[in-house]
């Protein structure tokens, strides 16, 4: 069959197929498209009947991705990327728009909020939105286009996104200026235990502030606000693990001194976007500005 015609058949139903392959629920995908379920049921079928394969495994009332599904997939979010990428080529020639980002990194926050300010003065037609959760997994809503950008600190690889080191920063246990440790040459670790610390909110894992975690310590204060940890060591006797840049970024070089133990990893920031498909790509413009000012 000529490829022009065969494609001519199928793409009516690539909407439908996307949607219900990254929702893996009917009526979230006929919702997200204004159809009925049943109407987007009855497109996954034809679909299905004029490739001649099953693309969804069905369990119950379920329709799940089976491998030739995710393969087709991953085609039809290119095809779709490129087709959109071309539309914007013509209709608006200069970044503009949303730019959807989410950090989870207070490190890489500080250095968006560094970043953004000149990047923006630059493509002033772009409308960044920075969060700092997601309601799913980054890559997931990267790959679906729900963001465009996901800064973070553990790396994360999967087909078709990219994954760029932005660097590592200096950690170091910082203090108030008038805390027992503030003056000491050299501090042991020994020492250091015996002091209180402030940290974030304890999750599954590292801890969020890359302190050792086979190393015991005591958490006097626990805080899901990087603001509010620094001001809480700044004027109290607590302990926090911060990067130097952090620290800078927010105003709190002349408040904390960095106490004398020197046995802390660097922070390590990475960037993660969706493999740009064409030299015209405002995530990779961002991440390259970020890359420059780190």
């Amino acid at each position: 069959m000529d490829r022009l015609l065969r494609l001519a058949e199928l793409w009516p139903y690539l909407p439908a197929f996307r949607a219900t392959a990254e929702t893996e629920h009917l009526p979230s995908a006929a919702e997200r498209l204004h159809l009925t379920p049943s109407a987007l049921s009855r497109a996954i079928r034809q679909l299905e009947d004029r490739l001649g394969h099953a693309l969804f495994a069905r369990q119950g009332r379920r329709l799940v991705l089976n491998d030739a599904g995710q393969a087709f997939l991953d085609a039809v979010r290119a095809a779709m990327r490129t087709l959109d990428d071309g539309v914007e080529g013509l209709t608006d020639p200069e970044f503009s728009g949303p730019l959807r980002i989410v950090s989870v990194s207070q490190l890489a926050t500080t250095l968006l909020v560094e970043a953004l300010p000149p990047f923006l003065a630059e493509h002033p037609r772009l409308a960044p939105t920075l969060g700092s959760s997601a309601n799913a997994p980054l890559s997931d809503l990267l790959l679906r286009g729900e963001i465009d950008a996901a800064f973070l600190e553990t790396p994360i690889r999967r087909p078709g996104l990219r994954l760029i080191k932005l660097g590592e920063f200096k950690n170091a246990v910082w203090c108030g200026r008038e805390h027992p440790l503030a003056e000491r040459k050299a501090v042991r670790t020994a020492q250091l235990v015996k002091h209180a610390f402030v940290a974030p909110p304890q999750v599954p894992g590292p801890p969020l502030d890359d302190w050792p975690a086979e190393l015991e310590r005591s958490v006097a204060l626990r805080v899901d606000q990087l603001q509010t940890a620094l001001a809480a060591c700044a004027h109290g006797s607590f302990l926090g693990v911060f990067p130097e840049r952090v620290v800078r970024g927010h105003g709190f070089a002349e408040r904390l001194v960095p106490v004398a133990w020197t046995k802390l990893p660097p922070s390590t920031v990475y960037a993660l976007t969706r493999v740009p498909l064409s030299p015209r790509d405002a995530p990779a413009a961002l991440v390259a500005a970020l890359q420059e000012s780190a």
